[in-house]
């Protein structure tokens, strides 16, 4: 009895691979190891804050950058619902809440992030290495762009008494140029209030003569024709 072929089996082919989702799964592990990365940080900011001196022995300028980061991110909405460990009542995960449970206020936060966005990291660490405080730090930062971008770059050399100096003359050039424009600005200003006064002279001028032409207008339309001959001459 003749034996039956047995039939070969086909190869399995792969199926074809959806891309779009593979592109799907890659962004979602990519956010969520985000996301753990930021709360981490968050974390470990606190952490740091609650060990004695630990947050302050942090270069200033390191510190800022990583709080900064949290403020623009708004990382510090990840605090809602935890346990507030100054009071009975969760945490509502606001950026005052953040700053008060590392012991900084709100305003001194802003102000070192203000500072950082204004000078830059190196600029910034080379001024406080220098001893240069909030003070002067908050002039500096009202000066124009160009001033205060000579500033950053003479900080960087690390030489305080150049600085300052730099920084005294800036602030005399920028004070100076200010009070001119200010005064040409009132000038300006006081030849408006002139040209307005004199306007209104003569817009008043004008008005009374048009009263007057119409009080003769109407004298004359009632009069007979020889007695507004007579009035015309």
């Amino acid at each position: 009895m003749a034996r039956t072929a047995t039939p070969k089996a086909e190869p399995l082919q792969d199926a074809p691979v959806n891309e779009e989702a593979v592109n799907v799964i890659q962004n979602l592990g990519a956010i969520a190891q985000d996301m753990a990365e930021e709360r981490d940080l968050v974390n470990q900011l606190l952490g740091q804050a609650q060990m004695a001196g630990a947050f302050e022995d942090f270069s200033r300028t390191v510190r800022t950058s990583k709080l900064a980061h949290v403020k623009e991110n708004k990382l510090y909405r990840s605090l809602a619902g935890m346990k507030n460990p100054h009071g009975a009542e969760n945490l509502r995960g606001t950026w005052e809440e953040f700053c008060n449970l590392l012991r900084r206020s709100v305003d001194q936060v802003d102000r070192d992030i203000a500072n950082l966005r204004a000078f830059g990291e190196e600029a910034l660490e080379s001024m406080t290495r220098m001893g240069i405080g909030y003070r002067e730090l908050r002039q500096w930062r009202r000066l124009p762009d160009d001033a205060r971008s000579a500033l950053i770059e003479a900080s960087k050399q690390g030489n305080l008494e150049a600085v300052q100096y730099l920084a005294e003359e800036l602030i005399h050039t920028h004070t100076k140029e200010k009070d001119e424009l200010q005064k040409k600005l009132t000038d300006t200003q006081a030849d408006y209030d002139a040209l307005g006064e004199v306007l209104s002279k003569k817009s008043a001028e004008l008005d009374r003569t048009k009263q007057d032409l119409e009080k003769a207008k109407r004298r004359i339309e009632t009069m007979s024709a020889d007695d507004a001959a007579k009035e015309l001459r």
